[in-house]
């Protein structure tokens, strides 16, 4: 796993153990956040190599509880990985 994020231009991620793997590693990170507050457990260094997408819970476009991820738009996403990708 070590490898192939190393090997990546970016990585696209939820909070889970390889968005931290890719910040160690030093790969960009693109990191959606919901659930959790990325103030508490996202990453904190390399800000301008390091970014998220994040929406709390209370916010009126979280409307599946059981899929919170998916109130985080693909339009939004890919918006930000090309400019992130093109910086």
């Amino acid at each position: 796993l070590l490898g192939v994020i190393a090997s990546m231009d970016l990585l696209v991620t939820g909070d889970t153990g390889p968005l931290h793997l890719a910040i160690a590693l030093r790969v960009p990170t693109l990191s959606l956040f919901v659930t959790e507050n990325p103030c508490r457990s996202g990453p904190y260094q390399d800000k301008g190599r390091h970014e998220y997408i994040y929406l709390p819970l209370e916010d009126p476009r979280v409307v599946d509880e059981q899929a919170p991820l998916r109130a985080i738009s693909v339009g939004e996403v890919f918006d930000c990985v090309e400019r992130m990708l093109t910086h």
